[in-house]
């Protein structure tokens, strides 16, 4: 008998190739990293990073999705998550894979010229 994951989940995946921002803390200057996210549910997400030995398991970030917008305006959704798993790949890149800690919010700001 073949296992179906799907079974398993209480949320669906859902491919994404968003932008996101990685942060060690809400409220941080600078981002860990830039990455593409690769998919997203109602518990979690995953992004692909070129940077993986700075994620361990249990370590909680700050998010910011990156959505697609008007010219000079930034919006995303943002929120904690928590590291669940790092899944390297053979070429030194990493799936990470997260559990959002809370529902992820809307966010607007306006960009600096």
């Amino acid at each position: 008998m073949s296992e179906d994951r799907s079974e398993n989940r209480l949320f669906q995946r859902h491919e994404s190739n968003f932008t996101v921002s990685i942060m060690a803390r809400e409220g941080a200057k600078e981002p860990i990293e830039i990455a593409i996210m690769k998919d997203i549910s109602g518990s979690g997400l995953s992004f692909i990073s070129a940077r993986p030995d700075q994620y361990t398991a249990d370590q909680e970030l700050f998010l910011f999705v990156h959505l697609p917008v008007a010219r000079n305006s930034s919006a995303g959704m943002q929120g904690k998550a928590t590291v669940v798993r790092t899944n390297r790949t053979s070429n030194g890149d990493a799936s990470i894979c997260l559990h959002l800690n809370e529902p992820l919010s809307f966010s607007t700001a306006k960009q600096e010229s």
